[in-house]
């Protein structure tokens, strides 16, 4: 049924795909979209494939699906020498000199053995019978004569790295002048800095010379497009040196195809199989510059990321150094010599008969799924990984199951899944990259190097989470088939490609990446054991990562830099969320989804994580924990999720996980009754805290939280709010004296308002008053009609009884005017009193007779004082105060009417 459900969603899709391109004639390669998963885009031209190149992460810039062909002519280059696939090195005479190595009797017997022309199978008889057992590693010596004790000289000493650059200096033009330059000036320091110090190895004594049997065509470190070789290196060598890199800058189109930043390859090595020089081709197109040849942060610390990558496949971790390993307990060599091949079923089920690192070395098993997978099961190798998940039937440390180089029966690195953060992973995270106390461990375990575990940091992704997040599937199904994560996998992993949290180490905000895989060509679909969607079997996370979605994608067209929390330039000039942003600042997931940026501390007494929040600290006492807060001057509510303690606060878990030298108790109790977990080291006489008592460590945590004091940032509206969504309890003075306010306000208001409705006192007082305001801001009213007004008025006049008082006003007038005219006309010319007949009336009762005005009267305004008043104000009488003052009203008006017919 699933075979058939493919491939009628495989038809389904082609058809859509065929009808697409026959609109758009093309479709273009995948690319990661804002919402987080990958989508088909198509890529017109040159301008469009430079973003896209710019939009990608380092993953698949690196390792991405057209990288697997240079992955694969890398381990060709390391296995087409003689040495690879017999043990020996092609020159037998070429030795690199050192005193008091602890591995040279065992060196001085096998080339005794050789020289009698002794069967190489004799000699390991000889070994294993016990003629070397054991390698004397004591630190001390005891004078059997006076029984002093001295202290041995230890003979590890910091790792010397030089680059010889001069190839890539001879590949320099206008065009990447600045790029070399970057790549010398800031890049190869930063890279040999960190190596010299996170190893040691016994120093060569005098110069270390190259020999010319390991080399290409002799003169050729790793391939003919690398680096030759200056002939004074082979003849008289290079002093004060352990390690040699050659570094060029060739575009080579088998080493540089598509989106490959970085390959190398080791080209010498020690009669004690120690890597003694390397190939570094470093692809200078891809490489991003500023105009001025200036780069940010974010590149810098990417590039230094890739080469440290880089260097550590010279150094030892790959598929073809494994089986060159040397135990450091016996001296001797971890597979037998010389090599023989073994038929086996590699990880992708494909029968090989190769040559294969010893069974103490590595081990092939199966997972619960069916899925073959190796695993290194060196004794640091495998304490480490088992600190790491708190899961001590681990066999080992699983390398990737889905190798990022095309035929590889095991791959180069760790597997995805298990340990997705760190830096020798099959792909190199966009948000953090962690060289972890694993990796140091396999150093070691090489037999080589001794490590600095202060160099390592612990890795959050999956510590302390158990073995079902190792053994079991990372998305589950619930009863109605939705996809659902389990406990284990909670803070690692996601479902939904809409979703948006945080990045693994809580350093940057994240989305989900889900990836439809049909559109991705060549065409890899997840298998039957790795689909986690049962509507579209096409979907999945990253394939390295056994297609488990993860927090990996940047989203809103922004990259990984830009949204780090750790970088103060990202704050958003509108906080709404009050995030604050720098280097004590870690990704925190909410409710609704989203990642916010704040403050946190690691308290190692009471083992906890705590959060500020605008100023207050907020305790997460157990994972998943969700606290609510006040964001945005306190009126916008958000719930915060407590992230894993572990995820937040690796270091206040088991140091260096015991540097591979001890088991990590993750239920030990403290003295204060708090769950602390403790390394209790192989050793008994060992007490230090991580079985490493050279070592001082140096976590990123407190000891206690006495220093963490609330400084609650309070903006001037924040208590106003809390009168709103607080409860009275949790008022501050600022908001009772807010409330106060706000109470004094509202009932001035409520006493405005009912005042309205209030019934007025009878009698003329407040006519008065309203004539005399009057009065005062109009200077043109006459003593006469001051003297009318204050006989007729009322403070406010109701309608009828207006239209009663204009009418008496308007009769009264034109008595008036009626007298003045009947006592001129005996005055008045014939002809004039004919002009007067043509004038408008003047009234609404005023006498049929003609009449004029005298020359000396002015024009007046029918109106009383108390309504010019009220009109020129714009005063509006309720509708209730007309009511009850209109009966009062009517009985004046009759009087006024009585007097009017007398």
């Amino acid at each position: 049924n699933n075979i058939l459900q493919l491939r009628t969603v495989s038809m389904m899709k082609s058809l859509f795909l065929l009808g697409l391109a026959a609109s758009q004639a093309c479709v273009g390669q995948a690319t990661i979209s804002n919402s987080g998963g990958l989508r088909a885009s198509k890529v017109d031209d040159n301008d469009n494939d430079e973003r896209e190149f710019k939009r990608q992460s380092v993953i698949r810039r690196l390792y991405g699906p057209d990288n697997g062909e240079v992955r694969k002519h890398v381990r060709l280059l390391e296995e087409r020498s003689e040495r690879s696939q017999t043990g020996f090195l092609g020159d037998s005479y070429h030795e690199v000199p050192y005193e008091n190595h602890p591995y040279q009797a065992t060196y001085d017997r096998r080339k005794r053995e050789r020289q009698r022309n002794l069967q190489a199978s004799e000699w390991v008889d000889s070994v294993e019978e016990g003629t070397i057992t054991t390698v004397d590693t004591t630190t001390t010596t005891t004078n059997v004569e006076t029984g002093n004790t001295q202290q041995r000289a230890d003979p590890y000493k910091p790792l010397r790295i030089v680059f010889e650059t001069q190839a890539l200096d001879d590949t320099r033009n206008a065009e990447n002048a600045a790029k070399i330059d970057f790549i010398k000036t800031l890049i190869l320091p930063k890279t040999s800095e960190y190596w010299s110090t996170a190893l040691s190895a016994v120093p060569v004594s005098g110069n270390l010379k190259i020999s010319s049997f390991e080399l290409e065509n002799r003169e050729f470190c790793g391939d003919s497009e690398f680096t030759k070789v200056p002939f004074e290196h082979i003849s008289t060598g290079v002093p004060d040196v352990d390690l040699i890199l050659y570094v060029s800058g060739t575009p080579s189109s088998r080493f540089c195809r598509g989106t490959t930043l970085a390959v190398a390859v080791a080209c010498n090595f020690d009669q004690f199989d120690r890597p003694t020089a390397g190939a570094i081709n470093v692809c200078m197109d891809r490489i991003e510059l500023n105009e001025d040849g200036t780069a940010s942060d974010a590149i810098i610390e990417d590039n230094t990321d890739v080469l440290k990558h880089e260097v550590a496949h010279v150094l030892g971790h790959s598929s073809n150094s494994y089986r060159f390993f040397w135990d450091s307990n016996t001296g001797k060599e971890r597979t037998p010599r010389p090599f023989e091949k073994r038929t086996v079923t590699c990880v992708d089920d494909a029968e090989r008969s190769l040559v294969l690192p010893g069974e103490d070395t590595m081990q092939f098993y199966q997972s619960s799924n069916g899925q073959r997978y190796a695993a290194i099961v060196t004794p640091k190798v495998r304490a480490v990984a088992r600190n790491q998940f708190d899961c001590q039937t681990l066999p080992g440390a699983k390398l990737e199951n889905q190798p990022t180089g095309s035929e590889s029966c095991t791959g180069d690195h760790w597997d995805e899944h298990d340990y997705y953060p760190e830096a020798l992973s099959g792909v190199i995270s966009p948000t953090t990259n962690i060289m972890s106390h694993l990796t140091l461990a396999l150093f070691e375990d090489s037999g080589w190097y001794r490590a600095n575990y202060t160099q390592g940091r612990m890795n959050p992704w999956g510590l302390g989470a158990g073995c079902e997040f190792v053994d079991d599937r990372c998305v589950l199904e619930d009863v109605d088939g939705t996809p659902t994560l389990p406990e284990y996998a909670q803070g690692y992993f996601c479902d939904d490609a809409s979703k948006r949290g945080c990045s693994p180490a809580l350093t940057h905000k994240s989305a989900c990446s889900v990836i439809d895989y049909f559109y991705i060509q060549p065409q890899t679909l997840p298998e039957l054991r790795f689909q986690y969607f049962k509507d579209d079997i096409t979907m999945g996370g990253p394939r390295q990562a056994d297609y488990c979605p993860l927090f990996g994608s940047t989203y809103g067209g922004l990259e990984a830099e830009q949204l780090a929390c750790t970088d103060v330039g990202n704050a958003d000039s509108l906080n709404i969320y009050s995030e604050v942003y720098g280097r004590d600042s870690q990704c925190i997931p909410t409710e609704g989804g989203d990642g916010r940026c704040y403050r946190t501390a690691c308290v190692k007494d009471a083992m906890h994580l705590r959060i500020n929040v605008r100023g207050e600290w907020l305790v997460c006492e157990y994972d998943f924990q969700k606290l609510d807060i006040r964001v945005g001057a306190g009126a916008l509510p958000q719930t915060l999720v407590c992230p894993r303690l572990s995820t937040a606060c690796p270091d206040l878990f088991c140091p260096f996980n015991c540097a591979g030298r001890g088991i990590c108790n993750f239920d030990h109790v403290s003295v204060n009754g708090t769950a602390q977990p403790k390394c209790e080291c192989f050793d008994s006489s060992d007490t230090s805290p991580g079985c490493s008592d050279s070592l001082i460590q140096n976590g990123d945590f407190l000891d206690d939280a006495d220093g963490l004091l609330d400084n609650i940032e309070e903006d001037f509206f924040d208590p106003l709010v809390a009168v709103f969504v607080d409860h009275p309890d949790k008022w501050t003075s600022s908001s009772w004296a807010w409330g106060a306010g706000l109470l004094t306000v509202f009932l001035v208001m409520l006493l405005c308002i009912c005042s309205t409705f209030w019934p007025e006192a009878k009698g003329g007082k407040k006519d008065l008053d309203m004539e005399q305001t009057y009065r005062g801001s109009s200077s043109r009213i006459s003593p006469r009609e001051s003297s009318r007004t204050r006989k007729t008025s009322s403070s406010t006049i109701p309608t009828d009884s207006r239209r009663l008082q204009k009418s008496s006003s308007r009769e009264r007038a034109s008595s008036r005017e009626r007298a003045s005219r009947k006592h001129s006309s005996s005055r008045r010319a014939p002809d004039e009193r004919r002009q007067s007949s043509s004038r408008p009336r003047s009234g609404r009762h005023s006498s049929s007779r003609p009449s004029k005005r005298s020359p000396t009267e002015k024009k007046k305004t029918p109106t009383s004082y108390h309504e010019r008043y009220l009109r020129e104000n714009h005063q509006v009488v309720s509708h209730s105060q007309h009511n009850r003052r209109s009966s009062r009203d009517r009985g004046s008006s009759r009087e006024r009417g009585g007097h009017r017919s007398r």
